[in-house]
């Protein structure tokens, strides 16, 4: 999830009473699949992980800036996330994504500091509770489909996908005039 203030509830599956758990993990066996959770770095200092998930693999709160958020995204599926511009890079990979607003209105209201329309830039559905969450998901496991909203493209239309090579060639050229 995105940074929340502290004090601001902050979804976590590996939170989540053990009857949700169980049935969660239910879902992911059945559909063979594994959900790993990361948060945002300053949510790990505010809320640590002090317990195993039954539904989750959960980057300990210590182990956090050991995990490669890219290396994530292109071993992953599907993204779930929340407003995090995160979800802006996975989409150029143009995988499935699920926007988990579960508290939409509170977010917005405490002034999060959102730097973009969420329903111009969006990369998938939203959904506001738990099991829409885990209908979509078994949707998108089942059937992938990447439905970025139409100022998406707005948004990424610089991105060309030779980022790698251009820094490259800066890197080079400015070796070269040493």
């Amino acid at each position: 999830p995105t940074f929340r203030r502290p004090g601001c509830h902050v979804f976590s599956f590996y939170r989540l009473p053990e009857s949700e758990q169980q049935r969660i993990k239910a879902v992911l066996e059945r559909e063979n699949a594994v959900l790993i959770e990361k948060h945002h770095y300053l949510t790990y200092r505010d809320y640590p992980i002090d317990k195993p998930s039954l539904c989750s693999l959960v980057v300990p709160s210590n182990k956090q800036a050991e995990i490669d958020v890219q290396e994530l995204y292109l071993a992953a599926d599907i993204m779930i996330s929340d407003y995090s511009g995160g979800i802006i890079d996975y989409g150029l990979l143009k995988k499935p994504a699920i926007h988990f607003v579960y508290d939409l209105e509170e977010y917005v209201n405490e002034d999060s500091g959102l730097a973009y329309d969420l329903n111009a830039v969006a990369v998938g559905p939203f959904v506001r509770t738990l099991e829409e969450l885990e209908r979509v998901l078994v949707q998108m496991l089942r059937a992938p489909t990447f439905t970025p909203a139409p100022n998406y493209q707005e948004l990424v239309a610089y991105e060309k996908g030779v980022a790698g090579e251009r820094i490259l060639e800066f890197i080079n050229r400015q070796m070269g005039d040493e």
